[in-house]
Parts: C-alpha cells; structure tokens; sequence
C-alpha cells in the first residue's frame, strides 16, 4: 500500500489529477476515500468550479464515516480526520460561511491535539501542528472576531519550525508542508528569496509541476525579478495542451501580470481575459479586471476601460487585499479617468514591481520636477515609490529618507496605505542593522494605522516580526 499511497500523492502534486483518482480506487479503505476527497478539493480550490466543491460535499459523509472506522490505535485516524475538517473549513471560508467553517477548524484542532497527546513522536504530527501554531499566531484584525470563536493561541516559532520537520518527515500530503512553509515565507515573513528556495528544493524531490511552477513565477514577483517570472510562465503548453494535467486558470492571471509589468498590454490584455474566462469563481478576478482596464487606460483607451471598471463593481468581490484595492481603485476610476500625474505614478508602480527599477526611477524623477502640481495624495505615493525603488535597489539611506517624506505628508487620501507600509519598510531596515529598538517604533507605527488597503498582509508581517525581535 505504502508505493501505491506514495504514487497518488506524486501524482496529486504534479496535478495529474484523473491518473491520482484511478490510482487512488486501489488503495484500501479508508485511504482511498480520503485521497479522493482531497484531489476534489485541489479541483475546487484550483479552478473554483462549484462542480467539484458539489463533489467533495457529496462524498463527505462516506469519507467521514470511513476515516472514522478506523480503530483508535492507528496513528493516522485522527490526523486524517483534522486534514479533511481543515479542507471543509477551507472551501466553506472562502465561500464565507464562516460559521461552520469555524465549526471545522475547531474540529480539525482539536484531532490535532489529541494525537500529538497519544502519538507524540508521529511524524504525521508535524504539518498539521505547524499549520495550527502558525495560522493562530498572528490574525489581523479584521479576522481577529473569528479566531475569538475559536479561542485558540499558536506559536509562530514552534509551527515554523514544525512545517519544516514536516518537508522532510510528514508521510501524509508532505509536499503540502512545503507550499505552506512557501506561502509562510513569502507572506508572514517576508522572505520571497527563502521561499524561492524552499519550492527549488521541493522541485528536487517531486519534480517539476504546474503547481510548483506557478508558485515559484509568484515567489520572483515577491522579489521583483519578472523576467524569471515570464521565462517560467511562458511554458505555458507545456502544461495546458497536455490532456493529463489538471490546468490552472491562474497560470494566465499570472502570465496576465507579467506582460503588464513589461507595458506590452495587447498580450496583457489577451491572458486577462482567458484568465477571467476560465476561473470559475471570484478569487483575483476583481484585481484581473481592473488590470485590464488599467491595460487599455494606459494603452490611450478610457472607453474600454471604464467598462471593465464598472463590470469589476457589478461583480462579486472575494474581499482578498488584491480584490479589494481593485474595487476601491476601479470605482474612483470609473467616476472619471484619472490625471496624468495618477497614471505616470501608476507605470512606476508598475516598472518597479516587474523589477525594471531604472524605468520607474525615469518616472518618477520626471513627476519630481513637477512636485508643485501633484495633490498631496499623489506626493505620497510619488515618495512611497522612490522609496521601494532605493529600497530594493540597495541605497538605504535613499530609501529611509523617502519613507520619511512619506510618512509625514498629511491628507493622503486614496494613498493612505503606503504610509503604514513605509513604517514596516524601516522597520524591516531597522531590524536588518541591529537597531532593534527602532524597528520595534516603526512596526508598532504600523499596526497604528487602520482602515487602510492591504491592512490583513501587513497586519501579519508586523505582528510575527514583533513576536520574533
């Protein structure tokens, strides 16, 4: 059972998802039901057609009831039981029932708990004790009301370190503890390098899949660096015209977001919309649709991209931070077309977040010359910008001075969020020259500031970088 069990986890990871479901009918119960549940999950959350989240609903209760059978000396009972509760809780989040799923992540904990208590030395123990110390540690406060339903408390250190025993040693769903331990790295801890790294070595031991590949174009736009990003993404056949692979719409977001950081909006334009095309949910399709309205405004056409900003407010909005900037974004812009000084500013956003750091400096040293007609909102940005740039780039005493300037311009408007992260950006500084105490000023700055856009990322970065100092 052990290789055919190891075959239906290869085969999950390199999304070959109808060879998994085959290959899974063989295994023995319980474990045939539960591999099966989770390969309709990763259908779900990778394509967001309620066709398969229908599926995985339907085939709960047999999986349930037969994970359940097993007797309680068997060390993956429970552990198979908090992975299909932490699943259901997933797929009802997103679907914001957050009711039940509070219901199953409870659930899932508590599975957890009560087989670190009878199998303390399991290795099955590791990712699911990771993903609980880690995901309780640090909530910002827009989903602190849902951990209070829980009452639970987690150690970001010990999950850290747990998830990274878990890549080596889980023998259940292991290189889930890798792709966790990726987004922990790149996200919470603000580390997009190491979690390039982490999927590089996951790729030595599962090989190379649409899943790992997709991650890692997301891990460069984490570093800026675009051009790996599309010289992954561009691969894009060798996955979408081979019949065995399980394609991800969100390969073409990405592709999408690539082309836009290089300007060359007629193919930005063209994986947009086979992106938005094919995604069956809500998940970064508001922050697609407003790249593609954004792609033909600055491409000269206001017409058509003022449809797509009022197709955006007409639709459903998953309330992720990427989504929500693009509503907010997309009803100012579709009230009416934003200033040239508003659009210059956004193409050295865009320069710089593909890495083309000269490009967005240009920009941005022509804005400077006009300082005396920029609204204040648009001086914060202009600020903000220089200092990602300097940051990036390596001259910190640049970079410290713009977050500075930035911070201490009054009325920002629209612009308000880049005044707290300029306060992580010099923490983040601070912390890196031993100045911990500084750091420790800036972060606390940070969590100060509310009712800002991407309030929940940041919110998790300052709290496990406090928690850490």
């Amino acid at each position: 059972m052990l290789h055919q069990k190891n075959q239906v986890e290869q085969l999950i990871t390199q999304f070959k998802m109808d060879e998994a479901l085959s290959v899974s009918r063989v295994l023995p119960a319980p474990y045939s039901d539960f591999y099966q549940l989770n390969i309709h999950f990763y259908k779900f959350t990778a394509s967001q057609d309620n066709e398969h989240k229908t599926t995985f609903f339907a085939e709960w209760d047999n999986a349930l009831a037969a994970v359940s059978s097993l007797p309680d000396d068997n060390e993956h009972k429970n552990i198979l039981l908090c992975e299909m509760h932490s699943k259901r809780a997933s797929i009802d989040f997103l679907s914001q029932d957050y009711v039940t799923a509070a219901w199953h992540l409870r659930t899932a904990y508590q599975y957890i708990q009560t087989n670190k208590k009878k199998f303390p030395d399991s290795p099955s123990n590791l990712k699911m004790a990771g993903v609980y110390n880690v995901l309780f540690s640090n909530v910002p406060k827009e989903y602190q009301w849902f951990m209070n339903m829980l009452g639970f408390k987690g150690n970001f250190d010990s999950g850290y370190k747990q998830l990274k025993a878990a890549v080596n040693e889980n023998d259940i769903l292991r290189a889930e503890a890798s792709i966790i331990l990726f987004f922990t790295e790149k996200n919470m801890l603000g580390k997009p390098k190491e979690a390039i790294q982490r999927l590089t070595a996951e790729q030595q031991k599962s090989g190379k899949s649409i899943i790992l590949d997709i991650f890692m174009a997301s891990g460069y736009f984490g570093t800026n660096e675009n051009d790996k990003a599309i010289a992954i993404l561009n691969n894009r056949k060798t996955y979408a015209e081979n019949s065995t692979v399980f394609f991800i719409p969100y390969w073409d977001y990405l592709l999408g977001k690539s082309y836009f950081y290089k300007e060359n909006y007629s193919s930005a334009i063209h994986y947009f919309d086979l992106f938005l095309k094919n995604i069956k949910g809500e998940l970064y399709t508001g922050d697609a649709l407003f790249r593609l309205g954004m792609s033909y405004l600055l491409n000269g056409d206001y017409t058509t991209a003022k449809k797509h900003f009022l197709d955006l407010q007409s639709r459903k909005n998953s309330g992720f931070d990427e989504d929500a900037y693009a509503l907010s974004t997309a009803k100012r812009f579709s009230k009416s077309a934003p200033s040239g000084h508003t659009k210059q500013l956004y193409r050295a956003r865009n320069r710089y977040d593909g890495g083309y750091y000269t490009e967005s400096i240009l920009i941005l040293d022509k804005l400077k010359k006009e300082i005396t007609e920029l609204t204040q909102e648009n001086k914060v940005e202009m600020y903000y910008r220089y200092g990602r740039v300097y940051h990036q780039a390596d001259f910190p005493n640049a970079a410290k001075t713009s977050y500075l300037a930035c911070i201490t311009e009054t009325t920002p408007g629209n612009s308000l969020y880049m005044q707290p992260y300029s306060c992580y950006y010099l923490a983040e500084m601070y912390k890196k020259e031993g100045q911990t105490e500084l750091a420790r000023t800036y972060y606390k700055k940070a969590l100060s500031y509310n009712g800002y856009l991407y309030q929940n990322g940041l919110e998790s970065k300052c709290k496990v970088a406090l928690n850490r100092l």
